[in-house]
């Protein structure tokens, strides 16, 4: 792939992953649209944006009928689809309807309006696609039964995007991916909880002593696998991970190390059930040339630095 072309189309531009994705295709010779209903934060997206390097548009990427595309090519754009809603619950409600609607008949119609102007797609999936293990480490061959709204939306997707680009000879690249974190990851999830209990000097509570075992990734290298899928036209479903099995308890330790600080975490009992994952990359060494550049300790590192650069 010529580095400057194509032009990118990506979605959820202005949240965490979309706005690192952005940097790191830029830092790459790749130019194009970002679309959000609000604008990116991120001082250095700001600065490409106003440079013109990225243009900015605002609206849902389900309401795509002001964005102008008369003057593009056919085949020169790649949609890159990272827009999503997290979950932050499992019930199925009346909602779920119409989040259905706007995530897989919303992504539709942007593809409608790209028409023959796209070129490839990348799908920002999940690994909670897969569910409940059935042997480790999990392959793209595991059998997908998710146990939650997040996975089966994700699998949904996935499915209809796959017929779609199947019938218009698109190639498709779906990344399934765990939990990404870095600088800049503020959600209520683990590593961004313990590293500010652990600046702020507070313990950590573990769910039934922290044995459960996680794979991350670190979200620079998520935007590397985006390019790399990009960059070879990759068709295919990639697990795509940091390469490290880590239990939470460990990370809790790691983080603590890192911080200067040594809590006794609290424990908490739960009916959760202990879920051990492991995943196998082996696909997307093989076939995008992905291996991840940035170790467990390093990308905490430099999680706890940006934190600690907002807390002082």
């Amino acid at each position: 792939m010529n580095p400057s072309n194509p032009t990118v189309i990506l979605t959820g531009a202005s949240g965490f992953l979309g706005q690192n994705v952005a940097k790191f295709l830029s830092a790459r010779g790749l130019r194009g649209i970002l679309l959000d209903l609000k604008a990116p934060t991120d001082p250095d997206m700001v600065a490409l944006v106003r440079r013109g390097d990225w243009r900015f548009h605002q609206c849902d990427f389900s309401a795509p009928d002001s964005l102008n595309l008369a003057a593009v090519a056919p085949g020169s754009l790649y949609l890159v689809h990272l827009a999503s809603k997290v979950h932050t619950s499992n019930a199925i409600t009346s909602d779920v309807a119409a989040e259905i609607e706007t995530q897989v008949g919303g992504l539709f119609r942007l593809m409608k309006h790209i028409g023959l102007a796209i070129g490839g797609v990348v799908l920002a999936s999940t690994i909670e696609t897969y569910g409940l293990p059935v042997k480790l480490p999990i392959n793209e061959a595991h059998p997908t039964d998710p146990f939650n709204v997040y996975g089966a939306a994700k699998l949904t997707l996935e499915y209809f995007l796959d017929i779609h680009c199947r019938q218009n000879a698109v190639p498709l690249a779906v990344l399934r991916l765990p939990q990404i974190y870095g600088p800049g990851d503020t959600y209520a999830k683990a590593i961004p909880t313990f590293i500010q209990n652990s600046l702020q000097r507070k313990p950590s509570s573990l769910v039934n002593d922290g044995a459960d075992l996680r794979e991350f990734v670190h979200v620079d290298d998520a935007g590397y696998a985006v390019f790399l899928a990009m960059e070879r036209k990759s068709e295919g479903v990639f697990n795509i991970t940091g390469g490290r099995s880590v239990s939470i308890g460990e990370t809790l330790r790691l983080i603590q190390e890192i911080c200067g600080t040594d809590l006794s975490p609290s424990n908490t009992s739960s009916n959760k059930q202990q879920i051990q994952y492991a995943f196998d990359v082996s696909n997307a060494r093989r076939e995008l040339g992905y291996v991840p550049k940035v170790s467990f300790e390093e990308g905490l590192e430099s999680e706890v630095q940006w934190f600690k650069e907002r807390v002082t």
